[in-house]
């Protein structure tokens, strides 16, 4: 198997896994599976993992993570979320406390994060 179709399988299992998580939530569970937040977890660490390989073979550049354009993605999907909230579709709240990490707990502008209703369909 190729490093690249690895990495196509694991991003095709992390949206599978996140179009379950807007069907059934977070929390739902299938036959004492992992929970569809678990199964993203999972899921996201396998992306990394890949993300890190590529970059050990030399198909990513060292210090190709780059916190401009993480913080412009983030600046464009917040604004679609203010869209889409502002329509009635996303659930968005102020932030009560500062950002604890970048992935956990990311910095989106004026102080908004983004709720469990953003994941669920209303």
């Amino acid at each position: 198997m190729k490093l690249s179709e690895e990495c196509v399988e694991t991003a095709l299992e992390m949206s599978q896994v996140l179009h379950k998580t807007q069907i059934f939530g977070p929390e739902s569970t299938h036959n004492g599976s992992p929970t569809n937040r678990e199964r993203t977890i999972e899921e996201l660490n396998d992306l990394f993992a890949v993300a890190e390989m590529l970059e050990e073979i030399g198909f990513l550049p060292a210090g190709w993570l780059s916190d401009e354009k993480i913080a412009a993605k983030k600046e464009k999907v917040m604004k679609y979320m203010e869209i889409s909230h502002d329509l009635g579709f996303t659930d968005l709240k102020k932030a009560d406390e500062p950002s604890a990490g970048r992935i956990s707990r990311p910095e989106f502008p004026k102080n908004h994060t983004i709720t469990e209703g953003c994941l669920n369909r209303n």
